[in-house]
């Protein structure tokens, strides 16, 4: 048996599961939340960066726990 300490998660398996977090907050109140009349309203911009958050948190945090010995 070994005695040797576990090894911490890395850095970015926490910047990775942060955007994901974010990411799905964005996109729901996106989607649940009535949006401000503005120029570009119809584009619905939380949907595409709560969904450009949560793909691009996904690698960081596939990342973080292959890391991982």
């Amino acid at each position: 048996m070994s005695d040797k300490p576990a090894e911490p998660l890395s850095i970015w398996f926490f910047v990775g599961a942060m955007l994901i977090v974010y990411g799905a907050i964005v996109l729901g109140s996106g989607a649940l939340l009535e949006t401000r009349p503005t120029v570009l309203s119809h584009t619905r911009p939380s949907l595409w960066w709560g969904g450009v958050m949560v793909l691009g948190g996904l690698p960081f945090l596939i990342g973080g726990w292959r890391s991982k010995p």
